[in-house]
């Protein structure tokens, strides 16, 4: 795959970040502010390899542009394009309490996600089930027939199923 590179190092900073450094917020800060703490941690390290961010100026300040599309995505451009490249496309979906909209919205940030020519596609969740969550999603991805072989995903889950003070992020990936 094209950018494959770039594209293990954008995943290796993920899986870091979410079972390390963003493990201890997790626990320590309310779930109204997850997004905040996502938005601007990845927007930081989008900027640090080099790409535009885009992402809600709301929530993250430092976005070099507001949300296009996805809660956040990476730019790669040049002096004649302004979309040469999409490192990282992420949707994030946080649930207060068991929603019963939940698999809707899951379903609807899988597809957008599915529909990107990204490198790679981050799926921030908070869910009950990780497990049966996981099965429905790749299930999704599946039946999907313009996947490409080199399709990247990375899900970061939290399952609020799991007690809150011994939870953790779990990182998954999926390489087509």
């Amino acid at each position: 795959m094209r950018n494959n590179l770039m594209s293990n190092a954008i995943e290796s900073q993920l899986d870091s970040i979410f079972r390390t450094q963003l493990h201890s917020f997790f626990q320590n800060c309310s779930r109204d502010q997850w997004k905040a703490i996502i938005l601007n941690t990845l927007c930081n390290v989008g900027q640090q390899f080099g790409f535009q961010v885009f992402s809600s100026k709301n929530l993250c300040p430092q976005a070099d542009c507001d949300a296009w599309i996805y809660d956040q995505h990476w730019r790669l451009v040049n002096q004649y394009n302004p979309l040469v490249r999409l490192p990282l496309v992420m949707q994030i979906e946080t649930i207060q309490d068991e929603n019963v909209l939940l698999q809707e919205r899951i379903t609807q940030s899988v597809l957008k996600l599915a529909q990107s020519r990204a490198d790679v596609r981050l799926l921030v969740l908070e869910c009950s089930n990780a497990e049966k969550t996981m099965h429905y999603i790749y299930n999704i991805l599946e039946q999907f027939e313009n996947s490409q072989a080199g399709d990247r995903y990375v899900f970061a889950l939290w399952d609020f199923d799991i007690p809150w003070n011994s939870n953790s992020m779990q990182v998954l990936f999926h390489h087509k």
